[in-house]
């Protein structure tokens, strides 16, 4: 894979949407992310969880970015 496409890869995967209810893009949770050590506080920093689902969907995935991130940082 050439750089461009690697690019390209990479900038379809921070569009990939984490919040269902309101579209919120992985792009933008990500740094919420690396600055919370919570789910809520992650949902008050990037506006997840705050939709329909009142965070059923996209908080276990928000949890499993939160312990990656946390496991990154360990290391």
């Amino acid at each position: 894979m050439n750089e461009q496409d690697k690019k390209k890869a990479l900038i379809l995967k921070l569009q990939r949407v984490v919040c269902i209810c309101k579209g919120i893009p992985l792009g933008k949770v990500l740094p919420a992310v690396r600055r919370s050590r919570t789910v809520e506080e992650v949902n008050r920093r990037a506006g997840t969880g705050q939709g329909g689902c009142a965070g059923r969907r996209c908080g276990p995935r928000i949890r499993t970015l939160l312990d990656k991130s946390q496991r990154l940082s360990k290391k």
